[in-house]
């Protein structure tokens, strides 16, 4: 069967009448059946900001997972990655009489480890990060089975956008099964990839869509124009009266609290294989640049293994050449030099590790083109260190694949 992947151009605002009336149509059926009633059963979302809702919330998860066949029974019963480790990930619970009946967890894009679908997708979302794109991801969505049929899982992804519009995200993704793109597409999201299985290890194909969140002022306007029952709908949903909005900065505040508590980070995190037993070394070099070294070492005294087995720490100093000193290579320290207005120092250098390392990865006849890539990039906004890697990845591939030259997959 073929599939629809949306490209430039593609959005919402711009469907024909035809499709304006069926989407009315569906939008009644879902709004009938207490998806957007507002009737949550009792239950209210909010911002997972204690070990006990977080322990409870990865539970649901992990359960949720397992009997779909989407992981494998993890002896922890929790569904936990390196992503859960990390205090950009804002988890979302709706809770009824102090129970978690429903979870949603919005990723940032992290500079070091990315998103969690680019262990499927890096390619697609690198090709939206090279356009100067800032991703976030929606993950870890499980809802309670008799709480599926109530607007917990609306609420929940409300939760998610407002979260995403405070951080200034430019595009909120997620990965749906082939069956659930169309009610995604109800909701304004686009599908940007081919159907593919997110895991490795089991079959389970899905798609990546997006909503962009940048094109929410055009998208006002397509809707006055076009007169769109559902787009008004949404846009009133998503912003004018999300709820969700007004309580993010005090939800920072408090999971700024959780993540600086050394004996919570103990509980939810380390067991008796060390922190995280199945996570690597640069994933466990970008919790320590999140968490800090200090608390890092106090979560993980030098005497215990960490991830399984011992890790050698990685230089947090100036970038090192490896090779000879040239023009590319010195525009990457200035511009290792121009991140640190964006990022903490720790931040910046390894930001700048990584830009240097792709160029240096880069076809020989294209690290320069490649650095001035990113400069240009650099100098016209501020780009996330993702972004000016997806350019650097874009300008090499297209190099490669001219001399037919097989990209290294990473």
């Amino acid at each position: 069967m073929s599939v629809h992947v949306a490209r430039d151009g593609d959005r919402i605002g711009r469907r024909s009448a035809a499709e304006r009336k069926k989407g009315s149509r569906r939008l009644a059926l879902l709004r009938k059946a207490g998806l957007f009633g507002g009737d949550a059963g009792g239950a209210q979302a909010v911002r997972a900001t204690s070990v006990e809702d977080l322990l409870t919330a990865y539970r649901l998860v992990h359960d949720a997972f397992v009997e779909k066949g989407y992981i494998h029974r993890q002896a922890s019963g929790l569904r936990m990655r390196t992503f859960e480790a990390l205090p950009t990930t804002a988890t979302f619970v709706a809770k009824a009489d102090g129970k978690v009946v429903g979870v949603q967890s919005l990723a940032m894009d992290d500079p070091q480890l990315g998103l969690p679908s680019d262990q499927a997708f890096q390619a697609d979302l690198d090709a939206l990060r090279g356009k100067g794109r800032v991703l976030c991801e929606a993950t870890n969505e499980a809802v309670d089975p008799d709480w599926r049929r109530t607007s917990v899982p609306t609420e929940l992804m409300r939760c998610c956008f407002a979260h995403a519009l405070a951080k200034g995200c430019t595009d909120l993704i997620t990965t749906v099964s082939p069956g659930h793109v169309r009610f995604y597409e109800l909701l304004g999201f686009e599908q940007v990839s081919e159907v593919r299985s997110y895991s490795a290890k089991i079959e389970d194909p899905v798609a990546v869509v997006r909503f962009d969140l940048s094109a929410l002022g055009q998208v006002l306007q397509d809707i006055e124009q076009a007169q769109d029952e559902v787009e008004v709908f949404l846009k009133k949903y998503y912003v004018d009266e999300n709820p969700y909005g007004r309580h993010v900065g005090a939800w920072d505040v408090v999971a700024e609290r959780l993540f600086g508590d050394v004996t919570l980070l103990r509980v939810l995190f380390v067991n008796e294989s060390g922190l995280l037993p199945n996570c690597t070394e640069a994933e466990l070099e970008a919790i320590r640049r999140h968490w800090g070294a200090e608390t890092m070492a106090a979560v993980l005294p030098a005497e215990e293994t960490a991830c399984g087995q011992e890790h050698a720490t990685r230089p947090t100093g100036p970038i090192q050449g490896t090779g000879v000193e040239n023009r590319s290579m010195r525009l990457v320290r200035q511009i290792a030099e121009e991140l640190a207005f964006d990022f903490s120092s720790e931040q910046a250098v390894a930001a700048a590790h990584l830009i240097s390392r792709e160029i240096d990865e880069a076809v020989t006849g294209e690290r320069e083109a490649c650095a001035q890539t990113v400069s240009r990039h650099l100098h016209a906004a501020s780009y996330h260190p993702r972004g000016l890697v997806g350019a650097i990845r874009e300008r090499s591939h297209t190099s490669r694949s001219s001399q037919q030259v097989t990209w290294k997959e990473r």
